[in-house]
């Protein structure tokens, strides 16, 4: 009886630790899974030591009230993305190559660019844009390789061609200055290059801004870990804020390329599988293929800087409740703040929020404009 009065306090401390362990599971996961030739490999996140968790992963609900302004069609053929600034929905159309630009109180579309071809300026397959301070717009061609800069009239200011990674998204950043997302290509180059460059549209050049994709000996050539690390990147003091797609965290990158901050969101997903689809390769060790496995959730949809807050739409959240989820974060420390869910934006490709208004990229290809404001 001595004996079974002694080991009971560690057979309920196992029992404990067993229960917190799988309690915990998604919070310890810091390995993306890497299959290759019949292998499993392990990337151990090198940030892991940095991440913060918050203090709650229960969301804290605040009402919002949403009325819709406007909804345009006409003149609008593929829209992939919209921006909001000042007064101004703003939309890429790839079907075009322009911008299309809709005055909140008007309604109608104003073209800029010069749109589709070859020549200084022109674009072939515009994916992501943004607008700088100066009213400048800049476009990523991800069928070019190219960022791709015009001045507010849609004047050609510079065209920058990447030889082998590709852009996949970026954001105006201080001084005329872009941080650039890349990923693809040679993995010899893209090491080299780094994941975040940072390019100057007076100089027409780029450095190499940030890569912690570090400690990758003991994997192949060309690891597609990019593809695990698309996301949305945004610049706020300085700093950017790196929203990865299939990774549920706020990453802060300081002005020297040094990870500052990472904190947990509030969803809790699994770290994504990389899958080779190919295993044929080049000369430099370049693998012909590879993907994101099927089972890899989406974390972040894409993140928005609205006053003191970085407000994230989230997938999980979308699909957990069935609206659209937005949660906002302290814009310093990422600490969770609330959330807000609007089902009326209904069944949307894009959007863009501000902190007056919502502008939506909706499925049959109309823009719509929301006005909201949000209540205790």
């Amino acid at each position: 009886m001595k004996l079974y009065l002694k080991i009971l306090p560690s057979i309920y401390f196992f029992i404990a630790f067993i229960l917190t362990s799988c309690l915990n599971k998604g919070n310890d996961n810091h390995v993306i899974t890497i299959e290759y030739s019949g292998d499993v490999l392990e990337y151990q996140l090198p940030y892991r030591n940095f991440i913060q968790l918050q203090e709650s992963d229960e969301r804290i609900w605040k009402n919002p009230s949403v009325n819709k302004v406007y909804n345009v069609s006409d003149g609008l053929f593929s829209p992939i993305r919209v921006a909001l600034k000042d007064s101004t929905v703003y939309i890429l159309d790839p079907y075009d190559g322009l911008i299309k630009a809709i005055d909140h109180e008007l309604a109608a579309i104003r073209k800029i660019g010069p749109g589709k071809g070859n020549g200084p300026g022109e674009v072939s397959y515009p994916f992501d844009f943004d607008i700088d301070k100066s009213g400048n717009f800049i476009l990523m061609d991800i069928e070019k390789r190219a960022v791709i800069t015009w001045d507010k009239q849609g004047v050609p200011i510079n065209d920058f061609l990447f030889k082998h990674a590709t852009p996949t998204t970026l954001t105006s950043a201080d001084e005329n200055k872009i941080v650039v997302m890349v990923g693809g290509g040679n993995y010899a180059d893209f090491n080299e290059i780094g994941l975040f460059q940072l390019y100057d549209v007076d100089e027409n050049k780029i450095t190499s801004y940030s890569d912690f994709l570090t400690n990758t000996e003991h994997l192949p050539p060309f690891i597609g870990l990019e593809r695990a690390f698309t996301g949305r990147i945004l610049f706020d003091n300085h700093k950017v804020i790196y929203i990865p797609r299939h990774l549920n965290h706020i990453i802060y990158i300081s002005s020297t390329g040094e990870i500052d901050l990472v904190r947990r969101t509030v969803d809790d997903i699994q770290t994504p599988t990389i899958q080779f689809n190919s295993e044929e390769s080049g000369s430099a060790g370049f693998i012909a293929s590879t993907s994101l496995s099927s089972d890899s959730e989406i974390a972040n949809l894409s993140g928005f800087l609205v006053d003191n807050s970085l407000v994230i739409w989230s997938r999980p959240g979308n699909r957990k409740y069935g609206y659209h989820v937005f949660d906002y974060y302290d814009r310093e420390n990422a600490d969770y703040k609330f959330s807000i869910k609007i089902p009326q934006l209904g069944a949307i490709a894009d959007l863009c929020i501000n902190e007056n208004y919502i502008a939506t990229i909706n499925s049959d290809g109309s823009v719509s404009l929301w006005d909201y404001s949000i209540s205790d």
